[in-house]
């Protein structure tokens, strides 16, 4: 009897400590142990082991390793091995330089092949733990270039707002007015531009049109042209809507604003209007949202976890719907063939910049932009790419890149850069640099040669005379004298 108690004693042990060792994960076959638990910030690690142990060492590395002892080490690196401790094995592997530039390498890296195509950079650009938050320097260039627009205009830090056209004084006067002025909206026809603040607030010349907007972006064309807005958790549609009357502005007040005879129309979108277009069902934009681009009449919007969703048939062959942990989208889709064109053809180049500063890059000019390496930021329009690196230089791609590399190459110490284009002007580069100067280079195809310029806020052109106008949060307007430096304007 006593035997047999004793032997039920050491059964019950036995039971308890494989339920144990199951349950912390700290051994047998099958068990998955994570170690480390990531909570989305730089520099902690993701490890996933089965029936082995896993180590690894290095900011946001991570590891997957099956029968075996693998070691990781390194910022942004990821490796996936076998049988094998630690090697890399397989296609479709993604290595990554620094802290997270877009080296992509093995048979999957994205290469621009001789047609112009290219292949995915790495078999799952998400899979990567990530922080959640885009590293500082991506971040900065980001808030940098919320300074600039895609034509004539710049935002200066005391609330001021530059341009380089006479016809905009009207809205430059209107929004250095505003308190807390973030980014101005404009269009390709410059006719149409909103203004956003720090606040959420957008406005159209002095009437508020919405609230709670995080982010904006107008259709690079003045084809339809309108604009979209992001608020945390939702989508809206803004247009001048002409046909639209004044009552009705009255009856709906929550669709449309009346701003001095000018019917302004916002309302919210169907959440499937923007989704993954590579799925035939579902697929549809989730907030809560961070961000939206434009080119063309194409809209992209970015999700809070890093997400794109677009709302254009034409990417369904593009494999950036699965791309994860994005800061950083922008697209630039090239007409082939005219409009009226019965075999409508395109030639499309999408890029990100990852949180962790990885670059992601498919379609004609992959190839060009993976060569580049690290980027705080990309912007692109039709016929141009502009990459910003880190040590404050520009690199250029597009089929109008020979046009315009040499003066771009004179631009240093540059912090944000933006590309866009107006109905006047085929392309327009601005950027601003450390110290706050502005730049614009403007390229028509018909022209012998471009238009460049550098501002000062401070100082003016440096003795050079060109009719720029700096209106500042006074009402006060300045413009450049006969000798380069601001003086005062009287329209």
């Amino acid at each position: 009897m006593c035997a047999l108690l004793v032997f039920c004693l050491l059964l019950s042990l036995t039971a308890c400590g494989d339920k144990q060792s199951g349950s912390d994960g700290t051994s047998g076959s099958g068990n998955v142990q994570a170690g480390d638990e990531t909570s989305g910030r730089a520099g902690e690690t993701t490890k996933t082991t089965s029936s082995g142990s896993g180590q690894a060492s290095g900011s946001g590395s991570q590891q997957t390793s099956d029968n075996d002892t693998g070691e990781t080490s390194g910022s942004g690196s990821q490796q996936t091995s076998g049988d094998g401790a630690g090697e890399t094995s397989g296609s479709g592997s993604q290595q990554t330089s620094g802290d997270g530039a877009g080296q992509a390498s093995d048979n999957s890296s994205k290469q621009a092949s001789d047609d112009g195509s290219s292949q995915t950079s790495g078999s799952d650009p998400g899979s990567t733990s990530r922080p959640s938050e885009p590293i500082q320097r991506v971040k900065d260039a980001r808030e940098a270039a919320s300074a600039l627009t895609t034509g004539t205009l710049f935002l200066l830090k005391d609330g001021s707002v530059l341009t380089t056209d006479h016809h905009q004084l009207d809205f430059a006067k209107e929004y250095a007015a505003l308190p807390g002025l973030k980014k101005i909206i404009d269009s390709c026809s410059e006719m149409e531009m909103f203004a956003l603040t720090e606040n959420g607030e957008v406005y159209y010349h002095g009437a508020k049109i919405m609230d709670g907007v995080l982010d904006g972006a107008y259709s690079t064309t003045n084809v339809n042209q309108a604009a979209v807005a992001v608020t945390r958790d939702a989508i809206y549609k803004l247009y001048k809507a002409s046909q639209t009357s004044a009552a009705l502005c009255e009856m709906n007040p929550e669709g449309y604003t009346d701003v001095n005879g000018e019917v302004i129309s916002h309302y919210e979108q169907y959440p499937d209007t923007y989704k993954d277009q590579t799925v035939l069902k579902g697929g549809a934009a989730a907030g809560p949202f961070a961000g939206v681009s434009a080119e063309k009449g194409d809209f992209f919007i970015l999700s809070a976890d890093g997400k794109v969703y677009a709302d254009s048939e034409d990417y369904k062959e593009m494999t950036f719907f699965s791309w994860e942990n994005v800061a950083v989208f922008e697209v630039q889709k090239r007409m082939l063939t005219d409009r009226d064109s019965g075999n409508r053809e395109t030639e499309i180049t999408a890029a990100a910049i990852l949180t962790d500063g990885t670059v992601l890059a498919e379609g004609a000019y992959a190839g060009e932009i993976l060569s580049w390496g690290e980027l705080n930021d990309i912007s692109m329009s039709d016929t141009l790419i502009v990459g910003l690196k880190p040590d404050g230089t520009l690199r250029v791609a597009g089929a109008d890149a020979e046009y315009v590399e040499q003066d771009l190459a004179a631009w240093q110490n540059i912090v944000a850069v933006k590309v866009g284009g107006t109905s006047k002007i085929d392309r327009v580069v601005n950027a601003i640099d450390a110290e706050g100067n502005c730049y614009e280079l403007q390229f028509n195809v018909n022209w012998s040669e471009n238009n460049v310029y550098r501002i000062s806020p401070a100082d003016g052109t440096g003795g050079t005379f060109y009719p720029f106008y700096k209106c500042a949060p006074d009402g006060t307007v300045y413009t450049i004298g006969s000798d380069g430096t601001w003086e005062l304007y009287e329209d």
